[in-house]
Formats: structure tokens, C-alpha cells, sequence
């Protein structure tokens, strides 16, 4: 029960934490188009088109905190709904899967590490309250972008669920802001001989003002009993395959499959949710045009679902191999977006500074979540082979194949007794080692002309500078490991 008696603690310790995140700025890194064969390109080219969503590369709180002074200043729209699925406190590594091919064409499944869920770094109270500071941190800094008439939705299960409800009731000012606890009822995993298997997930739905929240209410069937008519007065019935139904309010209770590993959906990213899940909560709290925020990015099942249906979103992930994915989805999807990335302050002298300045306790400052230098990115070696044929004039066709590809054995992201086929996967074929191939004219921001997943060729049309002289061509290729490695190609 003692972690009962230190939620007074960890409610401020988490003020903190979203009050004084370290400030800092988000650049634009790559503004895509549709991606949808060479005809299209062109059409691209003329009309200059830009992505409308956004996914962002940086800490959660950082980029929360810079999004709340544009909406301060007016350049960006409060959101009328914040999804946030935080680590779940499995004390565990999350691990998904990657398939690669040996030099004998042999398929072969890899675990990768995502993220890890251990808390083991946890410098002061217990792992758990650690958990609870930091997931309460974000809480906070959600609440805050959202619109008056905007909701919060909230991802959890058994392992900490229960705690952080009776902490975000105490966030959003008292349990009537909850408007509903929703259960994800789904088939796949939790079995054991040791107790009822584990089948769901749970969402707590908050609203910042219960009596002006966005809310459109959806109908679902209703088996009758036995699958018999009722012949009730007043009451329409219905029948198909199954028996007869009536039509009723949907209930919280929601079975929806999950991405099971034979689904079309299935990226390989170790926490991916459900297209059908996201865009169900969408549909209940948001319509056409509204901003949906998501400050835990994940596999970018939110982006997608969002730009799908009309939905400006922003999607946040502190993992390469996170916005990786959600990248990979949105070209395979054709929808236009936009990639940027949260630069913080760096080196000590600049985290010292912004304490000072910031006016916090000392006896606080032990508990911020402060970013630091940020972790050091593996470096990749690729090699690109660029053919061009001239089209006309005023275009070039521009053809770009993998060639080469390395990573050293200590940054590849599985297991020792794993590396070895790994390296024996790219001498066989460096191309599969790829997951994003894009290529376009050396500008700021960077506009690729055309992107290419993991086995798709990468082909483009590039105009000519002036009519005459082929412009410097940009390469960025993005591994299955969600390391990226540029190239700057020149042809006469």
C-alpha cells in the first residue's frame, strides 16, 4: 500500500516533468507526396504538392511543450483528441520480427529489440513509481493540447491500469471527467494453465469538459436470444446468416481481432494496434478536419487511420525504428505527410543553465526527466548504383538500386547467435536490408520525389536544372533496424 501513500509525490513529480521539459525545436526533415508510379511524380512535380500530417522523431514532453506554444501562438490548432499508449510496465523488452533471406533464398524470422519496458534505471523510489512519475508526465502534457471539446484516450492493461486511473482522474480534476472505460476484448496470446487467460486491454476515456465533449454515438448488432425474432412492439428487427438482431447504442465492450501474425496489417513492430481499434475511437470523438495527436507513436496505426478519414494528425515516437514504420505505412498508403525531428538542448552546461533558470527546487531537480545527449546512432554503409535516361528535355528518369550494405555486429539490434545471418542476409542481398529508399533534388526541407519500401525499385522522374544540367540528387535509405544513411549523388 505504500505506493498508495506516494501519489501525492508522484502527481508533483510529474508536474515537473511536463512544466520543465527541456526545451528545444522541431525541424523539418522530409516533406512526401503520393507515391503512386511515375505519372504521378510528374503530376507532383508540377503541383508541388506537401504532406499535411506529421510524424516527429523526439521526446514526448519535448515536442508536447513545443507544441503547446504554437497552439499559444496560433500556428497550430488545439487537438481535438490525444491517443496515448505508453509502455504497459511488462518489465520486459519488447521484441518484433523481421524476416530476411540467406544466400539460398532461405526465408529466416529475426527478433529485434523495439523498446525496452524494464525500468531498471530508475534513480529514485521504486521502479513503479518511476513508471508512474514519467506516464503521468504525459498525461498532463496531453491534457493540455486539447481543445475544450477534446478527449484523451488512454492504453493500458492489468499491469498498471487500475494505478494510473485513480491518477488521471486526480489530472483531469475528479472521476466524472472518465466517460468511459472501455474494454479491447481480443483472441490471441495471454494463455496459461496458471489462471484465466488474459484477453483484453483497456481504454479509459477521459473528456476535458464532460459536458462540451465530441462524442458520436455508433450502433452496433444485438443478437436476440436463441437468435430468435422477439416480435417486441415498436422494435425493429433484423435478420441475416446468424438469426434475427435489433440494432442497439455500442457498448464498452469491444472485440476486435488483433494483429495476429498472419494479418495483411502486420508490420512486425512489436506493440502494433489494430487499424480497426484506432479508427473506432476516431469515429467516436472526431470528424473531418479535426488534429489528432499521438505522443506515443509506435507503429503509426494512428496516422494512418487518421489520414485515411479526413484527420490532420501529429505522431510522436523517440524510436528511429518507430517512425520508420509509420513511414513505410504511409507511402504504402499514398498519402501525403511530412517527417520531422525534436532537436533538444545539448551537452551539461545547457542542462545546467535551464535548471537554473527554471527556478525549480533542488530537491526536485533529481526527479526531471531531462533529455540528454541523445543515444548514439549506429552507422550504416550503403552504396547506391543511379542510372538516368533522358525523357525529353525537361526530365530525366532517374533508377536507383542498393548495391552494398554494412552494420557492425555490435549495433545490430538481436541476438548474438543472430548477426551472423544477418551479415550473411546483406552479402546475399543488400537490397532487403532496406526498409525505405527515397531520392529526390538536395533542398531544404527535403522533398523526395519518390519513395520505395523494402523489394519495391526505386524510380523517379527528376526535372533538369534550368533545362540543361541534372541537379544534385539526395539519397536516404532507411534499414530494417530504422538506422538512416544519406548520399549525396551528382550527375552531368
Amino acid at each position: 500500500m505504500d505506493i498508495l501513500n506516494r501519489f501525492p509525490d508522484i502527481l508533483e513529480a510529474a508536474q515537473q516533468q511536463a512544466d520543465h521539459a527541456l526545451p528545444g525545436d522541431i525541424r523539418f526533415e522530409a516533406v512526401f507526396d503520393r507515391h503512386s508510379g511515375l505519372e504521378a511524380q510528374k503530376a507532383n512535380i508540377e503541383k508541388g504538392i506537401i504532406g499535411a500530417g506529421r510524424l516527429i522523431l523526439g521526446d514526448n514532453l519535448q515536442v508536447a511543450k513545443t507544441l503547446r506554444a504554437g497552439m499559444a501562438a496560433g500556428t497550430i490548432p488545439p487537438a481535438n483528441l490525444v491517443y496515448l499508449d505508453p509502455p504497459f510496465f511488462t518489465r520486459s523488452v519488447l521484441t518484433g520480427t523481421v524476416a530476411v533471406r540467406d544466400a539460398e533464398g532461405g526465408s529466416h524470422v529475426i527478433a529485434t529489440e523495439s523498446f525496452a519496458d524494464t525500468w531498471k534505471d530508475a534513480e529514485e523510489g521504486t521502479a513503479f513509481e518511476a513508471y508512474l512519475t514519467q506516464t503521468c508526465a504525459c498525461i498532463m502534457a496531453a491534457r493540455e493540447l486539447l481543445a475544450e471539446d477534446g478527449s484523451l484516450w488512454l492504453h493500458l492493461d492489468h499491469h498498471a491500469v487500475h494505478y494510473v486511473k485513480v491518477l488521471a482522474d486526480a489530472i483531469f480534476g475528479g472521476p466524472e471527467h472518465l466517460m468511459n472505460e472501455v474494454i479491447w476484448q481480443y483472441k490471441s496470446g495471454g494463455a496459461t494453465k496458471r489462471r484465466f487467460a488474459r484477453k483484453h486491454d483497456t481504454l479509459l476515456f477521459y473528456a476535458k469538459d464532460p459536458r462540451r465533449c465530441k462524442f458520436f454515438l455508433s450502433k452496433e448488432k444485438s443478437y436476440n436470444r436463441g437468435r430468435k425474432p422477439y416480435r417486441f412492439k415498436g422494435v425493429k428487427e433484423y435478420r441475416d446468416d446468424e438469426g434475427w438482431y435489433t440494432w442497439v447504442n455500442m457498448k464498452d465492450v469491444w472485440q476486435i481481432d488483433m494483429v495476429g501474425r498472419t494479418s495483411a496489417e502486420r508490420t512486425g513492430y512489436a506493440t502494433q494496434k489494430p487499424y480497426a481499434l484506432l479508427l473506432r475511437i476516431l469515429n467516436a470523438c472526431t470528424r473531418e478536419g479535426d488534429l489528432v495527436v499521438d505522443l506515443y507513436g509506435g507503429s503509426g496505426t494512428t496516422a494512418i487511420a487518421a489520414a485515411a478519414y479526413g484527420r490532420d494528425y501529429i505522431l510522436c515516437d523517440n524510436a528511429p525504428a518507430a517512425i520508420l514504420t509509420a513511414e513505410s505505412r504511409m507511402v504504402a498508403s499514398g498519402l501525403p505527410f511530412s517527417v520531422l525531428c525534436g532537436h533538444p538542448l545539448l551537452g551539461e552546461e545547457d542542462i545546467a543553465a535551464y535548471l537554473a533558470s527554471a527556478e525549480i527546487p533542488e530537491e526536485r531537480k533529481v526527479r526531471l526527466r531531462l533529455i540528454p545527449h541523445p543515444p548514439r546512432t549506429p552507422e550504416i554503409t550503403v552504396r547506391f548504383d543511379v542510372e538516368t535516361e533522358e525523357v525529353d528535355a525537361q526530365r530525366l528518369l532517374v533508377r536507383v538500386r542498393v548495391s552494398r550494405y554494412g552494420i557492425a555486429p555490435e549495433d545490430m539490434p538481436v541476438k548474438a547467435r543472430d548477426r551472423a545471418l544477418v551479415e550473411e542476409a546483406a552479402a546475399a542481398d543488400p537490397a532487403q536490408m532496406i526498409a525505405l529508399l527515397m531520392a529526390g533534388p538536395d533542398e531544404q526541407p527535403y522533398r523526395p520525389l519518390a519513395a520505395a519500401r523494402r523489394g519495391e525499385a526505386l524510380e523517379f522522374f527528376l526535372p533538369r536544372s534550368g533545362g540543361a544540367q541534372l541537379q544534385a540528387i539526395k539519397i536516404v535509405a532507411k534499414d530494417i533496424f530504422g538506422n538512416s544513411c544519406t548520399e549525396l549523388v551528382t550527375r552531368g
